[in-house]
């Protein structure tokens, strides 16, 4: 595309610049600004590309930092497997674990002992 309009402004000037000298002024003066415009460009792309290497270096460490972090932390956690219970005395509602050994507990509310019936009668 730059190429293409470039070589339209040269044929303009080649047709409008009958002097051979001056037309070789022109045409040298408009090739050096283009090039130093394309290696500003070209220089601007490299830096560009550089600090865009750096950044992906940085998320590929943070996404491992991360992933590090799920498997200490998140993936070597228990799950709980909860069991809702309802105080018969206080109507307080809460969450224990579920141990099929427990039969009874203190509500964390009253403080009255509850029978704890798992459901497990097969």
């Amino acid at each position: 595309m730059i190429s293409k309009k470039y070589e339209e402004i040269i044929k303009k000037l080649e047709n409008k610049i009958s002097d051979k000298d001056i037309l070789e002024f022109v045409k040298n003066q408009i090739s050096d600004l283009t090039l130093s415009y394309t290696s500003d460009i070209e220089n601007n792309i490299k830096k560009y590309e550089r600090k865009i290497d750096k950044l992906e270096d940085k998320i590929t460490n943070i996404e491992n930092l991360v992933t590090k972090i799920e498997k200490d932390f998140i993936e070597d956690v228990v799950p709980l497997d909860l069991e809702p219970i309802t105080c018969p005395y206080c109507n307080f509602n809460f969450l224990i674990e579920y141990d099929s050994s427990k039969t009874e507990m203190r509500c964390p509310e009253c403080d009255n002992i509850i029978s704890l019936d798992w459901g497990d009668d097969e």
